[in-house]
């Protein structure tokens, strides 16, 4: 596997292979990573109702904030993964905190540290951006994955239909 960084249009741009890049999204890419999450709903929520353009609308809108912000892993013009996260102040705590959404890979990239190379840009924009406190919304099963990379559990959220 070659790696390396080069820099176009003043963006680091971390190449895992000679084809794929990772790099921080912008809003137009995002009609491509809708298609993503669309997958990853499915997958995720099999019975869920997804409302792929409030997704889109959403993200463009807090694009535009400034305190949102996307990583995607584009092999060859096609988006295969992505990541997001807000990076806002918390008047609790007096810091910025990173806050991880969303870390997905298309199935056929899975098992390549895909995901970890795009949780890892993710963090350095955060850093980049000030932000000293990392957080992560994440299922009951991946507890132990996100436990293993220092997190704790921190709040519960709950949910009544």
């Amino acid at each position: 596997m070659v790696q390396s960084s080069v820099q176009r249009n003043g963006m680091v741009l971390e190449r895992i292979r000679e084809f794929m890049i990772i790099r921080q999204g912008t809003a137009n890419d995002i009609n491509k990573v809708s298609r993503l999450w669309l997958k990853m709903v499915r997958e995720l929520s099999p019975n869920g109702n997804p409302n792929v353009e409030w997704w889109r609308d959403i993200a463009v809108s807090c694009l535009k904030s400034g305190m949102y912000e996307m990583v995607v892993a584009e092999d060859g013009g096609k988006i295969v993964g992505f990541g997001d996260f807000f990076i806002s102040p918390e008047p609790l705590t007096g810091k910025i905190h990173w806050m991880g959404r969303h870390l997905f890979v298309d199935v056929e990239r899975r098992e390549t540290s895909l995901a970890g190379k795009i949780y890892r840009k993710g963090i350095e924009i955060g850093k980049e951006k000030g932000a000293t406190v990392f957080d992560v919304f994440c299922a009951p099963n991946e507890i132990p994955l996100w436990s293993k990379k220092g997190y704790v559990e921190n709040q519960l959220v709950m949910r009544k239909h």
